[in-house]
């Protein structure tokens, strides 16, 4: 299958999920000339990653998104922590607003797929199209008089079931695509960490609260609970219709895991009554999942001071605490102004400034990995 070279461009971001889809939205910014891909063919209508932490709202605030963000979510101002039933733990976040610490003193709940349909419009006004449909499929350094470039072999399935090879020269490559990042994978990055033994279902659903004389606890924020069954945890979501759609996250058991069977929408009724301890009614199921839990971090966050990495194709992390999308976002953050500075001969010292990326977002991902 034959191929065209499609055009030079300072950086190409594969990937369009939320770190990649910021990454682009601030290099825009800088009027980098960029080109951004991904497989598929529009941004997710799934719920996945719903937490957006306070500074993640400060860098969609610069991009003049914050306040919007906060339009279409749910606010949290605190969560509470059970075990066997009983409060043990109690986190009122207003302390950020009374001190001052920041605009956004409370935790967003806003649904990913809310998230990249907001970074997605910033784009289009900007007039920068996202080449969706497109996979990558190779990269190599050139050996001739433009060896300082990466030619990246593009897929574009827009017109042809079969694909169109197109090929596309850069100066930088930005991995931005997932937890199995071709990438990576064609750096041979290493991407050390750990599987977690339990497996968890989640499912975004209207809840009806049985027990009606605890219902107000988890109207006020997110709430888990510890069992010897395991963990079983609400986070509400936002439904202009009702204020009863939440998103379920719980331990699947064992003996589940050891039969054939299929997990049912009956079986996760029944698992987390037992693992909130309380009378609960689940119903509209909107969107069902079960998944191992990782916790790994990639062994370089950038090659060369070429090929970079953010999100997920650079860390993963158990999606309970709602740290992977937020660091992922602060990768796009921290990456985008050196790479423009760059380009933009802004630097003294390119290398240098390059190389703080992988220093100081590895040790991020350190320190999330200790935890």
């Amino acid at each position: 299958m034959s191929s065209s070279i499609l055009e030079i461009v300072d950086i190409v971001i594969v990937g369009a999920g939320p770190t990649g889809l910021l990454l682009a939205c601030l290099l825009s910014l800088y009027g980098i000339k960029f080109r951004i891909f991904d497989k598929s063919v529009n941004h997710t209508t799934q719920s996945r990653a719903l937490a957006v932490h306070a500074r993640s709202l400060e860098i969609f605030d610069q991009l003049g998104i914050g306040d919007e963000a906060v339009r279409r979510g749910e606010i949290i101002k605190g969560f509470s922590g059970f075990f066997h039933g009983k409060k043990r733990m109690e986190v009122n976040m207003d302390v950020l607003r009374t001190q001052n610490l920041t605009k956004y003193p409370y935790i967003l709940i806003l649904e990913q797929s809310k998230t990249e349909e907001l970074l997605e419009d910033f784009l289009f006004k900007r007039n920068i199209e996202i080449d969706r449909q497109c996979e990558l499929i190779s990269f190599n350094e050139l050996s001739d008089v433009n060896s300082e470039l990466i030619e990246c072999t593009i897929k574009d399935y827009r017109d042809t079931i079969e694909g169109k090879l197109v090929k596309i020269r850069t100066k930088y490559l930005c991995g931005c695509d997932g937890a199995h990042s071709k990438v990576r994978q064609s750096l041979q990055l290493s991407f050390p960490g750990n599987t977690y033994e339990e497996t968890l279902f989640v499912i975004d659903c209207h809840v009806k609260f049985l027990d009606e004389a605890k219902s107000g606890t988890v109207a006020e924020g997110i709430q888990f609970n510890l069992t010897k069954s395991g963990i079983g945890l609400l986070f509400p979501l936002k439904d202009h219709e009702n204020d009863n759609r939440y998103r379920v996250i719980g331990t699947v058991p064992h003996e589940l895991l050891r039969s054939s069977k299929q997990l049912q929408f009956e079986d996760i009724q029944s698992c987390i009554s037992q693992h909130l301890e309380r009378r609960i009614h689940l119903y509209n199921p909107l969107w069902i999942s079960t998944y191992r839990t990782h916790h790994r971090y990639v062994e370089a966050f950038s090659l060369h001071n070429k090929y970079f990495l953010l999100g997920d194709a650079a860390h993963i992390h158990s999606p309970v605490g709602g740290q992977g999308m937020n660091t992922g976002l602060q990768d796009a953050f921290n990456l985008a102004w050196k790479l423009a500075f760059t380009v933009q001969e802004k630097t003294v010292n390119n290398n240098e400034l390059l190389k703080t990326y992988n220093d100081e977002r590895i040790r991020v991902a350190k320190d999330l990995f200790m935890d």
